[in-house]
């Protein structure tokens, strides 16, 4: 999942908030900062439930985006594709 314009705190806290309710907290997500701008892109891996805790709040500006990668299919709980997978 790629999460664009996540350009501040309160936003990046809404979004681990919704993120929370589908990912463990340990889930490793990726701030992208000026991801095509070379000089100025930064990359900065953190646990999900620590997103905007103040390691991660010096990247997060309006060039700041959010890559969550997918869970394993049987990790993903909510899902019907897990309940699919199971059956």
């Amino acid at each position: 999942m790629v999460l664009a314009q996540v350009y501040n705190p309160s936003v990046a806290s809404a979004a681990k908030l919704w993120l929370l309710e589908r990912y463990p907290p340990d889930h490793p997500c990726t701030l992208l900062r000026a991801a095509g701008n070379g000089a100025e892109a930064r990359r900065v891996q953190v646990p999900l439930a620590e997103l905007d805790h103040s390691a991660a709040l010096t990247s997060i500006d309006y060039l700041t985006t959010l890559y969550v990668p997918p869970l394993e299919r049987l990790h993903d709980l909510r899902s019907l594709h897990t309940l699919a997978g199971i059956v």
